[in-house]
């Protein structure tokens, strides 16, 4: 753990390094580098004390006096020559500062907040970016991935050797491998990988703590991963940074680590598991932030590298993987609903869930993915709600594709009834059983309506296409806000409570999903939940400006020129 602020301003130094005399900071005087020069990551002056050429200056009994300097450079002919610092930090590790929190001089100016989708596009790293710091999947990445094929694919990922320290297998849950895992050495790294672990999956996924996949899947995929790894010290930085507990430019080098090892991974085109969960992961820690940077492209990219992860003949699909493959899908389908008229036509058509795909087909068998998504995801919701999901959004895109058919009213008329079958079973729809904290038991009751009411919205306005002021659509907003009122966290549950809130037509309802929106964002330190609320509020003000409320949703997004996620 590193030293606190308040230990900090205890201890007053008079005998720091050079760098801290320099700047009249205080100084912890740990060696061979002290903890203020590592946090601002700069070359620690050191404690030595090296002595000038003696000048001919009187003391009190007449004797010649030296000047004296600690720790600083030597000067020789003019020049300086820098202190020896064998204990330079590691690459990505390390901050830049303390001083703004602790009030201190010489502040630098803060780095732009930049949301975790930005740290994978190459634009993020200003007009010239240099080369090795550019992963953005872009369409040259793609080309890439596309490039690889199963024979030149490298198999198999490989432990990290340098700066590695071994973990408590106790905080990876019960579901690992009884075997040692490794993570960094440095104590600032071990303590976000800490806040990751103990603190960030849980706000991720707060239900069940034993097999919470953030801890158990991506945690423990960390450690064998460089990528996911830099990535989930990103995501912790960036949220501490999110609480208040770390200045905004101290994730900067996180960012670029993060950049580097990506880029590394990608151009030796080794760790391809590691490299898809880093992508995935990119989407999911954005809700720390903004929520509404470009991520389509990211879940092709997450896509294609998961495509070569499974074409591997020797890949052993282990309940990890497939759990990621479960993600992946809710995903892509909720994606698919999200971004239909928002991005373009190609880009659209290259979101498929892994089974849709003709050399995956069958990869994703039902049986399998209803056992992990009880075992992951605590049902939380069923498998069978996927499977709604999935429906909806085929029938949907099926009547976006005939209203432009020419003579295409006959087909639409004929899917109509398989529409009602759909919104019937959703109706009747029996929740598989959950085993999770008694806490939880309460909500889980209201988590699945709001589900419910959720899907019955999306059906009634993206297929039935009725207005937001049917009194139908209005009827099933009206039947969400006590079970949303009572609901005591929204992880897993932001899809439906967006196609219920789209729809609120009332200032009453509207206040009450407003208000759940910043409740999430209090309890959690995410900024994401306050970007819907505030889209809503436009959508909100669109359909009050409308005649008789016609309008489209997705033209708001589409006109503030953003991805809305809410995939979490």
């Amino acid at each position: 753990m590193p030293p606190t602020e308040s230990a900090m301003l205890k201890k007053r130094s008079r005998s720091g390094c050079h760098t801290c005399r320099q700047r009249h900071q205080k100084c912890d005087e740990r060696k061979p580098s002290c903890v203020n020069c590592r946090l601002r990551g700069v070359e620690c002056g050191g404690y030595g004390i090296t002595l000038t050429d003696f000048t001919a200056q009187s003391g009190q009994k007449g004797q010649m006096v030296s000047k004296m300097r600690r720790g600083g450079p030597e000067v020789v002919n003019g020049q300086h020559i820098p202190v020896e610092n064998p204990s330079d930090m590691p690459s990505g590790t390390g901050l830049r500062d303390l001083a703004s929190p602790l009030g201190l001089t010489d502040e630098p100016e803060p780095e732009p907040d930049m949301s975790f989708l930005e740290a994978l596009t190459a634009e993020s790293l200003g007009p010239n970016p240099i080369e090795d710091y550019d992963i953005s999947i872009s369409s040259t990445d793609l080309d890439m991935i596309q490039d690889w094929s199963a024979d030149t694919w490298s198999a198999g990922n490989q432990l990290m050797e340098d700066n590695a320290d071994i973990l408590d297998s106790s905080l990876l849950g019960s579901f690992c491998d009884p075997i040692l895992y490794q993570t960094p050495q440095d104590p600032f790294d071990q303590y976000l990988f800490s806040h990751y672990m103990d603190a960030l999956s849980l706000r991720l996924y707060p239900i069940k703590l034993d097999s919470n996949p953030y801890r158990t899947v991506y945690g423990a995929l960390a450690t064998e991963s460089e990528p996911v790894l830099k990535a989930i010290m990103l995501a912790s930085a960036f949220h501490l940074s999110k609480l208040g507990k770390l200045p905004a430019f101290a994730v900067k080098p996180y960012r670029i680590a993060m950049q580097r090892s990506f880029r590394d991974a990608l151009k030796t085109q080794k760790d391809e598991w590691g490299l898809g969960a880093t992508v995935f992961l990119s989407i999911v820690f954005d809700v720390i932030g903004t929520g509404m940077d470009t991520w389509s492209s990211k879940l092709i990219g997450c896509r294609q590298l998961l495509e070569r992860t499974l074409s591997n003949r020797n890949l052993k699909m282990d309940s990890g993987l497939r759990c990621m493959l479960l993600q992946y899908n809710w995903a892509v389908t909720m994606g698919k609903t999200l971004l239909r008229g928002v991005v373009p036509a190609a880009t659209f058509n290259e979101l498929k869930c892994i089974d849709e795909t003709s050399t995956l087909h069958g990869v994703a068998e039902d049986i399998e993915m209803a056992h992990h998504q009880s075992q992951w995801w605590d049902n939380l919701p069923d498998y069978q709600m996927h499977l709604f999901l999935r429906q909806a959004t085929e029938y949907s895109l099926t009547v976006e594709r005939l209203k432009f058919t020419p003579n295409g009213t006959d087909e639409l008329l004929q899917l109509m009834p398989h529409v009602a079958q759909l919104v019937n079973k959703i109706q009747a729809w029996q929740p598989s059983v959950v085993t999770v904290q008694s806490e939880y038991m309460e909500s889980i009751r209201h988590f699945n309506e709001i589900w419910r009411l959720g899907m019955i919205c999306f059906v009634h306005g993206e297929i039935y296409c009725l207005e937001s002021s049917d009194h139908l659509v209005q009827t099933y907003v009206e039947a969400s806000l006590e079970p949303l009122r009572k609901l005591t966290w929204l992880q897993a549950c932001l899809f439906p409570l967006f196609m219920i809130a789209v729809h609120a037509q009332t200032e009453g309802a509207r206040a009450v999903f407003d208000s759940k929106l910043k409740e999430m964002h209090n309890v959690l330190g995410f900024q994401g939940p306050l970007s819907v609320a505030s889209v809503l509020k436009s959508i909100w003000e669109r359909s009050d400006a409308s005649v008789a409320g016609k309008f489209k949703w997705k033209d708001v997004i589409k006109d503030l020129g953003m991805e809305l996620n809410i995939i979490l």
